[in-house]
């Protein structure tokens, strides 16, 4: 298994390993079961510092901090010759360009997970599972019911993979019911699954008709394509300093506005990355599934954190097969505006010290068309400028405003007098602009937008 920089998580497909399997020539194995039993302060000052870690939600407290809760579900095996169990994930930082290499008989016919259970925390119910095969396993034949040879019973039919970006960053690719990332999980691979509700607990099943026995079948064209004939609507958000993250949004026969375990994948944060999410009530989805659009109105709230305060940006990743008849609008309850995601497929916002997350600002509209069109006007609040204050040049960011080509942008001093003038084009997606500053004085400036259609906008800029 070739794996790149940083955790990535892992599951034997042979039969007797141990974890110090896990090792690599550039990345030993460490274990101390004194990480478990530690508080969450005492956790990071640990020695040594574990290197490889199972996942136990037993162990997830519920303090509202979503990513600060799950991570204190990561414990330390007792031990370097401890063994792997079957089925189980494990997580390891692997250098790049490294490979974990497993030896022995290979595991074969139908194995299980049993006892799969969900404390009443808002993160509990995650359980570090594995492809325990020799081959790649194909996510989209797994079977959520209750029949005896269900492959997921009491479970979501979600499943999640890892893939690093850094250290201690990166991002889950989810799937879920057609929709998501690539279904295919490689031999070895560990990956998430989530038990529903507080019943009973689950049991994931795998099976050799679950496993990719031909090299064509680990394709693209076993996913989501864009024939899929499904209204779907899925919506990145960029950040600064962070790898960006998707959210997905589409409309199914039989699916519901609560959390369900066919349709629904719930949010796995992100570390270390941007994370964009609709809500269902309380749930944080990754992958929302609704009713079939009818005239009526259907409002999906939004939710989003990034790591980081700056610009950040909205972006139409896919819009597919929306009605003709219907719209889509993106609605900012900071500003108070609609953004036509059909005509206006981005939309930029500044995420402050004190606005990293929200789960109330933001929220998708499916409507009639034309019911919602929204006035073309820029607020304030939807122009970036920064850094403010500046010293020898500043950064412009602006939407797209669909009945403005271009914007005007004019520097005055605190004597009302112009020292800078630009007229800037708009793209479908708005604009991005640097103004350099060198050989304008110290102070304290107005910046005045004007455009066609639209209402003059007016920010503050300190030079220093």
């Amino acid at each position: 298994l070739n794996a790149g920089l940083g955790y990535r998580h892992f599951s034997s497909p042979v039969q007797g390993a141990e974890v110090d399997q896990l090792a690599t020539s550039g990345s030993p194995i460490i274990t101390n079961p004194a990480y478990n039993t530690a508080t969450a302060a005492v956790k990071p000052t640990i020695t040594p510092y574990p290197t490889v870690f199972s996942y136990d939600q037993n162990q997830v407290p519920f303090s509202g901090n979503a990513l600060a809760d799950f991570d204190q579900g990561w414990q330390s095996p007792a031990s370097n010759t401890a063994p792997l169990d079957i089925m189980r994930g494990y997580t390891t930082q692997v250098s790049g360009g490294q490979t974990v290499t497993f030896s022995g008989t290979p595991n074969n016919g139908l194995l299980s997970m049993t006892g799969l259970g969900k404390n009443n925390g808002a993160q509990g119910g995650w359980h570090l599972l594995g492809n325990p095969f020799p081959s790649p396993i194909d996510w989209s034949t797994m079977t959520t019911g209750f029949a005896p040879d269900d492959n997921l019973l009491n479970m979501s039919g979600a499943v999640y993979v890892f893939q690093t970006t850094g250290r201690y960053a990166g991002t889950y690719r989810s799937y879920q019911n057609g929709m998501g990332g690539n279904p295919i999980i490689a031999s070895g691979q560990g990956f998430f699954v989530r038990k529903t509700g507080l019943g009973s607990n689950g049991i994931v099943r795998l099976k050799n008709s679950n496993r990719v026995t031909t090299w064509s079948a680990t394709n693209s064209t076993l996913y989501r394509t864009a024939n899929d004939p499904r209204t779907h609507l899925v919506l990145a958000l960029a950040s600064p300093g962070a790898p960006a993250d998707q959210a997905t949004v589409y409309f199914e026969n039989g699916a519901t506005a609560a959390l369900d375990a066919r349709f629904d994948a719930a949010k796995l944060r992100n570390p270390g990355a941007a994370n964009i999410f609709s809500l269902a009530g309380a749930d944080e989805l990754d992958i929302n599934g609704l009713p079939l659009l009818t005239n009526a109105q259907v409002v999906v709230p939004l939710g989003y954190a990034v790591v980081a305060p700056g610009p950040c940006a909205f972006s139409v990743a896919t819009l597919a097969n929306l009605p003709a008849t219907t719209g889509v609008w993106l609605r900012d309850a900071q500003t108070g505006t609609l953004t036509d995601l059909r005509r206006q497929p981005a939309y930029a916002f500044v995420a402050t010290a004190g606005s990293l997350s929200s789960s109330s600002r933001f929220a998708l509209v499916f409507g009639p068309a034309g019911v919602l069109a929204a006035a073309s006007q820029l607020n304030a609040a939807q122009v970036a400028l920064f850094p403010n204050p500046a010293r020898r040049e500043v950064t412009l960011q602006l939407p797209a405003m669909p009945t403005a080509k271009a914007v005007m942008a004019q520097l005055f001093n605190a004597l009302g007098q112009s020292v800078l003038v630009r007229e800037l084009p708009l793209t479908a997606t708005g604009l991005t602009a640097r103004f350099d500053l060198s050989a304008v004085p110290v102070g304290v400036y107005s910046l005045r937008l004007t455009a066609a259609g639209i209402a003059p906008v007016t920010k503050r800029l300190t030079i220093e």
